[in-house]
């Protein structure tokens, strides 16, 4: 009996010897550039001279929760639907804020995330609360004024990369861009003049309030006003 049993083990020693020579990574070797490094891996083969993957931001939104797929109107609830047009991509959604106390909270963050992304370098950061809220407040205000349209988005959060690259073309970017902390949002109201959409955010704005030839800047840093 005990022959039998050390002709199998022998046996079975010699294929996987055979295996190894042939395929190492087939017989559950750490696999490196110059042969196998150590003997029978615990788990799923990996090559030390691969890359892994590197996550990248997804280049569709997150799927919407179902109570903000809603008619971009003023509802009587103390909620808030808001149309938004990305300037640069064309990507459009409906953002719905909720009034808690003095702030006004987006129901489907996630998919707002994505919206404001730098879409130059398919990056995304979680937006600024206060900077959100702003926005949110300054629409509201205009629907109460008349106004009923889509807000125009042109920059949310900025990369420093895409900081630094606008800046060396001359675009007028700060080297400390609020952007860049995703606490600030260039936008515009087609259907209301660049002047009184000035007027009503410098009024309803606590932050930074810039006025551009096609566009306001706000951001929830200090109280500052100027010109671009």
């Amino acid at each position: 009996m005990s022959t039998v049993l050390f002709s199998r083990r022998q046996a079975l020693a010699t294929l996987l010897s055979a295996a190894a020579l042939a395929s190492p990574a087939r017989a559950g070797l750490i696999v490196g550039a110059n042969g196998p490094l150590i003997g029978r891996a615990p788990g799923p083969v990996v090559s030390l001279e691969r890359p892994q993957p590197v996550a990248k931001a997804p280049q569709t939104p997150p799927e919407p929760a179902q109570e903000a797929v809603v008619a971009a109107q003023p509802r009587m609830d103390g909620a808030l639907s808001v149309a938004l047009l990305n300037a640069n991509t064309g990507d459009r959604m409906t953002a719905v804020f909720d009034g808690t106390g003095p702030a006004m909270v987006p129901r489907d963050k996630a998919r707002l995330d994505w919206f404001f992304r730098d879409w130059r370098q398919n990056e995304i950061r979680a937006m600024d609360p206060d900077t959100l809220t702003i926005l949110a407040s300054v629409v509201g205000a205009a629907r109460r004024q008349g106004w009923d349209g889509e807000v125009r988005m042109h920059s949310g959060y900025r990369s420093r990369k895409t900081n630094d690259q606008l800046r060396s073309r001359g675009v007028g970017a700060a080297r400390n861009s609020f952007h860049i902390q995703a606490k600030a949002v260039d936008f515009s109201m087609p259907g209301m003049e660049m002047a009184a959409l000035h007027r009503l955010v410098k009024a309803e704005a606590p932050g930074g309030v810039g006025l551009y030839r096609n566009f306001v800047h706000i951001d929830s840093g200090p109280q500052r006003r100027w010109w671009g």
